[in-house]
């Protein structure tokens, strides 16, 4: 199970079920300098804020290979190595999605169940390698992401 543990949370950070957060800044916000040459800025109250889970999660400075499947990214011996505010599938904080923990175990309960019963093949329409349709709002295959399933004689 830690196993798959691992898995879902490297494909959450590969496919976040949002591209982004949205937030509204809640006091004022001194934000530091992001390198030498760029200067503090302050974030006003009421200020609307978007944060671009999708470009963290493939960012090469909080993921290294971001855009290899590497499930051992999340073993016990490397969350450490995950950088606070890097990962952020569900949000975090105070603000974290209240249905997290109940959609991580229906995904496992059906990932188990699929796995069991179906023999799983991409089909020759999925355009590989994937890419994603920057028109939709979620995150969503360019042409599709298409499956063959095969029950397996159990």
């Amino acid at each position: 199970m830690k196993y798959l543990d691992r898995a879902l949370a490297e494909t959450l950070r590969l496919h976040p079920p949002a591209p982004f957060l949205s937030k509204t800044c809640r006091y004022d916000f001194d934000l530091p300098p992001s390198n030498a040459i760029s200067k503090e800025v302050t974030i006003e109250e009421s200020t609307p804020i978007i944060i671009p889970v999708y470009s963290l999660h493939r960012d090469p400075k909080y993921f290294p290979n971001p855009e290899e499947f590497d499930p051992d990214r999340f073993s016990d011996s490397n969350k450490a190595n995950i950088v606070k505010g890097s990962y952020l599938p569900f949000g975090e904080g105070y603000r974290l999605c209240i249905g997290m923990k109940f959609a991580i175990l229906q995904v496992k309960a059906a990932a188990v169940a699929i796995i069991r019963n179906f023999d799983i093949h991409v089909n020759q329409k999925t355009k590989e390698p994937l890419q994603i349709d920057h028109n939709s709002l979620l995150l969503w295959a360019k042409g599709g992401l298409w499956l063959d399933f095969h029950r397996l004689n159990n």
